[in-house]
């Protein structure tokens, strides 16, 4: 059952559990290539596709000034979690993407979804790919006829973005083993 409601021009969150421990999302200075483009070096040294794990978004939530999003495995009746800390305005939109919110011009997850279906790239899919110092990280994957593209991205972006694609949410079962929690 997912956990979150959508009400008339106000996004409730609701807490069920306030014991979680959660790391932190937060912004790091990114690495660019010659393009100018986000990359995360450390995913493309290595080929981590090998041993991924499908996710889905099991829950948002309210925490203080900010907001909780609970990805489980998909399919599966497992107990185990993974729990991000992210900000009010990429939960917003998250629960905008989950109920199929239609705004009346573009935000900017509509934009990116507009700019992936009206041009040549193609998002595939995203993997969150590690836990480090607290914070996560993440790649989207994206096909430019037929070379592929990962792109460091925070995970909150990324979730958003694979929510309006319809694309997977994917993580490295090592890491998966490593950073999950159990769930209440």
């Amino acid at each position: 059952m997912k956990n979150f409601l959508l009400l008339p021009a106000v996004f409730t969150l609701y807490l069920t559990n306030p014991l979680f421990t959660c790391a932190q999302s937060h912004e790091t200075p990114p690495q660019q290539n010659a393009n100018g483009q986000r990359i995360d070096t450390d995913t493309l040294k290595e080929d981590i596709s090998d041993d991924l794990i499908e996710l889905e978004v099991e829950g948002i939530y309210e925490a203080d000034m900010s907001a909780l999003v609970r990805l489980v495995e998909k399919d599966s009746d497992n107990k185990w979690c993974l729990i991000m800390v992210i900000g009010e305005c990429e939960a917003t939109a998250m629960v905008r993407a989950m109920n199929e919110f239609e705004s009346n011009r573009p935000l900017t997850y509509d934009l990116m979804n507009t700019i992936f279906t009206e041009s040549s790239l193609t998002l595939q899919h995203i993997i969150i790919t590690k836990l480090e110092d607290g914070v996560y990280y993440a790649v989207l994957v994206i096909d430019d006829h037929g070379t592929i593209l990962r792109l460091d991205a925070r995970p909150s972006d990324s979730i958003n973005l694979a929510l309006k694609a319809g694309v997977p949410i994917y993580a490295p079962r090592s890491f998966w083993d490593e950073a999950k929690e159990k769930m209440d």
